[in-house]
């Protein structure tokens, strides 16, 4: 088994497929302690009750957010040799313009991507470094 995926590279970004059966997001959650289930097992909170309750006797405008689930940030550093592990939730949906934001924001300039994601041209050209890797890798 080649593990040299997980050690030592230069890639700060981790970019990986939410589909507990690739073979990559089972190596990668095993190697994490388990990291990426109990990602796939949180469930969202509600707004508290007691700031419903206030939010009603005030008749404060409350706004309801809408949030972009279709991937997570995950700071992994403790357990890899990578900084974040961006878990891209529905590749079917997901636009790379949001990993391009993040990359952007956090003046990040390497990424590793694991089959079967494969970012296009305009990503690739933005960085330094953009290592695939693919299921032709395993041994």
């Amino acid at each position: 088994m080649d593990f040299t995926h997980f050690s030592e590279t230069p890639c700060k970004v981790w970019v990986l497929i939410d589909n507990p059966e690739n073979y990559w997001w089972k190596k990668i959650d095993f190697h994490s302690g388990f990291l990426l289930s109990e990602i796939k097992n949180h469930k969202k909170q509600s707004r508290p009750t007691e700031l419903q309750q206030i939010i009603d006797l005030t008749k404060w405008p409350a706004k309801e957010f809408q949030s972009d689930y279709s991937s997570t940030i995950i700071f992994c550093k403790n357990h890899f040799h990578a900084d974040w592990i961006y878990l891209i939730h529905d590749a079917k949906t997901f636009k790379q313009s949001k990993l391009i934001e993040f990359l952007n924001d956090t003046n990040l300039k390497s990424i590793r991507c694991f089959a079967p994601f494969e970012p296009e041209p305009s990503l690739k050209s933005r960085l330094d470094l953009c290592d695939l890797v693919s299921e032709a890798h395993l041994s």
